[in-house]
């Protein structure tokens, strides 16, 4: 499988905010989105049991699959899940695929790029869907949504956005999920 980087955080966005876990970002995509602060063409190949070693090697409690999109390696990932005995792992995916073997996860974060696939999620049923926005990008996936992030453009920009997007969660009654390791890392990767 290929993985491009594991490290020690805290999760800085969406429902588990401000806990500490363990991040396993792997590499590739089924999309290329314009607004995507993710690096994730490069990477190292891992063997289920040399990925299964380096996570069993963490103190945390908590593994965050995250990409790139994980479900494009779906299969090797559930083999790594079954052989750690972390009480927690949690999966960030656009929706490319979606069927049984994500009950191996305690945990499901959809962010869909289209309106396609977040139709495909909502009848899905399990997890949050998370939409990324300024309230322009992604307006029509807006109804769809159980929590709303504000896009970050790493200008002076961002507050405002942030703002808007916060007083558009107050007055639609939807969980806001802010975005903590850029506000303190900006784009720093590894955070």
């Amino acid at each position: 499988m290929k993985v491009n980087e594991v490290f020690e955080g805290i999760q800085g966005e969406g429902r588990y905010v401000g806990h500490p876990v363990l991040f396993v970002r792997v590499s590739n995509c089924n999309l290329n989105c314009s607004f995507c602060d993710t690096e994730f063409i490069t990477g190292r190949i891992y063997s289920v049991e040399d990925l299964t070693k380096e996570i069993n090697r963490s103190k945390m409690d908590t593994v965050v699959w995250t990409g790139g999109e994980p479900t494009l390696q779906l299969d090797e990932i559930v083999e790594v899940v079954d052989r750690t005995p972390m009480e927690h792992h949690h999966l960030e995916s656009n929706g490319y695929r979606l069927d049984s073997k994500l009950n191996a996860f305690s945990y499901l974060c959809f962010s869909p790029k289209n309106l396609k696939d977040a139709r495909r999620i909502k009848e899905f049923g399990e997890g949050d869907i998370k939409i990324v926005t300024d309230l322009e990008l992604n307006k029509e996936l807006i109804p769809y949504a159980t929590m709303l992030m504000p896009l970050s453009t790493f200008t002076q920009r961002d507050l405002e956005i942030e703002r808007n997007v916060w007083n558009y969660c107050i007055k639609n009654n939807i969980r806001y999920s802010p975005r903590i390791h850029v506000n303190l890392w900006g784009n720093d990767r590894g955070k």
